[in-house]
């Protein structure tokens, strides 16, 4: 009987010594591509249009946070999971990213005028699909952490 509990715990020990590993890689290989678009943005654009890109992402990050700290997190600390819970945390994340890609939407004009930068405007209205295209993911990555699969995760 002794033997199972050790086995379970040298078993929950490998898997988070290596998801610890597939986290450290999945950070430095978002740096990495962060760095590069980045780069490549710097290279492309003039000083301005990148400044009015990196005006615009900052808003679309914070809508980002907000969608990516509700429901999804939950999904990972519910000690039990069923279809419905998985149901309501998808749709109720990609409602709240919708509206917050609305608010964008509607309200690019509006702090465009307020930051007196009229390019602001185009710019925040394009990026404001990421939002809802990122919620799409945001529960099946979930269910990845909540299995401890953060090789996919990072992959």
């Amino acid at each position: 009987m002794e033997r199972e509990p050790r086995r379970v715990r040298d078993d929950i020990k490998t898997r988070s010594l290596k998801g610890l590993v597939w986290a450290t890689g999945e950070s430095f290989g978002v740096a990495l591509i962060s760095l590069g678009s980045f780069v490549v943005l710097a290279r492309l654009l003039s000083p301005q249009d990148f400044g009015i890109v990196a005006l615009a992402t900052v808003f679309v990050y914070f809508c980002n946070v907000l969608t990516g700290h509700s429901f999804a997190d939950v999904v990972v600390q519910r000690p039990e999971m069923e279809g419905d819970h998985l149901d309501t945390a998808f749709w109720s994340t990609l409602a709240i990213a919708s509206a917050l890609a609305a608010a964008c939407l509607a309200g690019a004009g509006t702090l465009s005028l307020m930051l007196g930068e009229p390019a602001l405007a185009g710019a925040l209205r394009w990026l404001s699909l990421v939002p809802p295209l990122s919620a799409l993911s945001s529960v099946q990555m979930a269910l990845l952490r909540r299995g401890m699969r953060f090789d996919v995760v990072a992959r």
